[in-house]
This record gives C-alpha cells, structure tokens and sequence, in this order.
C-alpha cells in the first residue's frame, strides 16, 4: 500500500505537469473557443468541474511556467512537486519577466547542487527571500512614479448585493474628502474618541490591525497563494486580511453611513431629498403565512429580512427608496411602464434578484456587471421583455453565446438554465443558492412568523 501511494502521488504530479503543459501550448491559440465554443477557463468548469480557485492556479502555473523553462522542466521531470511549484508560481507570478528569469535561474542553480536539501518547503522558502529582495528594489525604483500615481478608488461588488471599496488619495483629493465625510458623519462620539485615543500607533509593531485599512479583496487567481491584485506591487498581507478579517472602528461605521448619505443626497439633486437609488427585497410567496392580526408573515431564512405585508406596503410606497420583487419560488414576478429598449426597469430588477449575476457555468461577476440576454427569440427579431424569457451574462460570456451559437433553457419553477451546444450540455442555478432544507415529513404547521 505504501508504494501504491508514491507512485499515485508521482502519477498525480506527473499528470498535472502535463496538464501545465498543454494549458500553455493551448493559451492564446483560440482553439478552446472554436471547437468547443466556451473559453478555456469555462470549459475546465463545465467538463472538468474545476472550481475557480483551482481553474485560476492551473491557468496561472501555465502563464507563468511559460517564462520559466527551468522550473517547468524540473516540474516536467518530478524534481519538484505541484505544491512546490504552486508555491513558486504564488510568489512570482507578478514579478516582471526579467526578474522572474533570474529566480528561475537561481531554481535551476539550486536544483543543479549535488548538495540540496530534500526538506521539499525549503525551496519555496528561498524562492520568498529572493522574491522578496526583488520587491524591495522595485518598491524604490518606483517610489516616485507611485507618488505621482496614488489616488484610485477600487469598488468591486458581489452577487449579493455587498460592496468592497479600497483606494488611496493625494492629500489634495483627500482634504475636501475628509471635509465632506467629517460634516456628514457629525462630531466623534463618546466610544469613537476613546477608541481613537486607545488605539495602538503605527510605530507600535503590535499594532491593532483594525486602525489600518482593509485589503483589497483577491483577485480570483489569487485564492490559493494569498497575494492581492489590488496592490501594484504585489506584496502579500496577513492572513487576516487575505481572509476578509479586518473589523471596522466605530468612526469606520460612520464614515461609511456617512458616504451612504452624501451618495443619497447627490442623486436626488440636494441635501435633504430623498435618494433615488434602490434596495430589492427577495419575497417568497411560498414563505407567506396569514397572521390573525391580519397581516403576512414571512418566514425567511438565511440573510433575507423578515417583514410583514403592511411592513412592504409602507416601503414599497416610496419605489424610489426600494423595490419590491414578489417570487413564486425562482420565478419574478413584477410589471412597470417600459423603457426605451421595451424592458420595464421593474422586469430588470426581477432578473437580477433571480440571477444575481452572470448564468454562465464557473462565473461569478455579479449583477451590476452583467447584460440581459435575450434567450428565447434575439432582441433584433422581437424578443419578449418577460422574466422567463431574458438571463443575466457577463459582457464577456453575452459575447461567446452569441457568437457561438449556444441555447439557453430556462426552468422557472427552480430558476435553472441549461446551456446547450451540440454534445454539450450544462446546468446551472442561481449563485448563492442554498442547499435544501430536510424532509421533514408531512407536518405542514408553518413556523411562527417574526415580523417586526
């Protein structure tokens, strides 16, 4: 059995290895695309059940390993491991194509000494140090370009509706927007000055990371090695804020409610207007149960709120403040006047919250960056503007649909798409949808209502 496992294991890098291989020689032909129809990185998802975390290392590696001849020939060769070369791959991949030709030839060097170490992390750990020393010589050589350069602000949503924002500004940009956000936020509280005076300082190395700012969100390629695409120069920070782990002060809270209200107020055209933009509420019509006091009880689970039919009525009479999407189940149910292209801006809104972002197998770019896609009849030949006859898609993926000729089934009742292409044919359902709750029998006594 011992043996049995060595060589599984060295099959399994040997495969692998393999795999970098032709992902390379594959990379940029557009071969993937015309015979299949999918990019390549959609069909590792759909015929190869790659979650995205491994798609994005495995096309990494080959991206990387292409300038590295020395490292994919000792990978090629079983000298080095796939969690080596993972490893390697993580700390180089944004270096310059100069910088990372010297490492690779100091990893053939190290590979080359009769004397090297069999410990097999020690490589990695030599390859950090090196990388490391890079950085620093970089970080000086464009110190002064990056003071030139520092203000950006980078807002990057998720399916849920959630957003991320991290940037940095020059101290003329940042003055009227400390300004602003001081005079909206009001004067510190009790709890804000004392935890602004008991807050570690920046000199103190054990600072409390929760005074300093977030780390950007990883870039998708970035899951399985740490390192974050929002910093040019791409230096790793804590586990904690790879993991999303960093906790507001309360003054961080009321910058944020703060910027709410600014953005409130600029889109309704003046202080104390009521903002346009909108809110959707997710509701079930299946979750409802008549309350004797006469209103409805809404059993939701999960992160969805819990309110009452009168609760919905008084909120939805403001539709500028938020939209209500009543569901039969996965299917939206909403009607409005019509807009110019003949979709309602309700019927868009319904789509999203069944959608909450791009259908496409292996994507997960939200609603805010997706199309509607016409998958019954084309928009140029008369499409419907219903629900069930419109999906949500990346640019991206509205593009290779289209392009390549493949059909949309949708399944209304669960919300399910099937994409079909000759031989090929994958499902899909909504992101963030939850697994199912147990059977619990023939018992039909709904829960108590929690309405509020």
């Amino acid at each position: 059995m011992i043996g049995e496992l060595l060589a599984a294991v060295a099959a399994a890098n040997e495969r692998l290895a393999h795999a970098v291989t032709l992902l390379a020689a594959l990379a940029g032909s557009g071969l993937v695309e015309r015979e299949e129809g999918l990019p390549v990185d959609t069909l590792l998802a759909c015929a190869a059940g790659m979650t995205g975390a491994d798609r994005s290392m495995l096309q990494t590696a080959a991206d990387t390993l292409a300038s590295m001849p020395a490292t994919a020939a000792a990978f090629a060769g079983g000298q080095i491991s796939w969690g080596q070369v993972r490893q390697i791959v993580g700390a180089t991949k944004r270096l310059s194509k100069a910088h990372r030709a010297e490492i690779d030839e100091r990893i053939g060097a190290w590979l080359a000494d009769p004397g090297a170490s069999d410990d097999p992390d020690q490589l990695p750990w030599a390859v950090d140090a090196a990388v490391e020393q890079l950085r620093e010589q970089r970080k000086r050589e464009r110190s002064s370009e990056r003071r030139r350069e520092t203000s950006f602000v980078s807002v990057q949503p998720a399916f849920d509706g959630r957003v991320r924002v991290y940037g940095e500004l020059d101290p003329v940009q940042a003055a009227p927007f400390l300004a602003a956000l001081d005079a909206a936020a009001g004067a510190p509280t009790a709890d804000e000055e004392t935890a602004a005076e008991t807050a570690p300082s920046d000199a103190d190395p054990a600072a409390d990371r929760s005074t300093e700012r977030p780390a950007s969100p990883a870039a998708p390629d970035s899951e399985e090695d740490g390192t974050s695409s929002a910093d040019p120069d791409g230096d790793c920070g804590s586990a904690d804020e790879q993991e999303g782990a960093w906790s507001p002060t309360d003054r961080s809270r009321s910058y944020a409610d703060a910027l709410a209200e600014i953005a409130g107020e600029w889109l309704a055209g003046g202080r104390g207007r009521k903002p346009r933009a909108a809110i959707t509420c997710h509701v079930d019509l299946n979750a409802a149960t008549p309350q004797p006091d006469g209103t409805l009880a809404l059993h939701l689970r999960g992160d969805l709120p819990r309110v009452t039919a009168a609760v919905l009525d008084s909120l939805a009479a403001n539709p500028s403040t938020l939209r209500v999407v009543l569901a039969d189940g996965a299917r939206p149910l909403a009607m409005t006047t019509s807009t110019t292209d003949g979709i309602t801006a309700a019927t868009r809104q319904a789509v999203a919250a069944r959608d909450r972002g791009c259908r496409m197998p292996g994507c997960s770019s939200p609603a805010a960056h997706s199309d509607l896609h016409h998958h019954r009849v084309p928009a140029h030949a008369g499409g419907g503007s219903d629900p069930d006859e419109l999906a949500m898609l990346c640019r991206r993926h509205h593009r290779t649909i289209e392009r390549h000729g493949w059909q949309l089934v949708l399944h209304p009742e669960s919300g399910r798409f099937t994409f079909e292409r000759e031989d090929r044919r994958w499902r899909t359902k909504p992101n963030g949808t939850p697994l199912p709750l147990p059977d619990l029998g023939d018992d039909d006594t709904p829960e108590p209502g929690m309405p509020f």
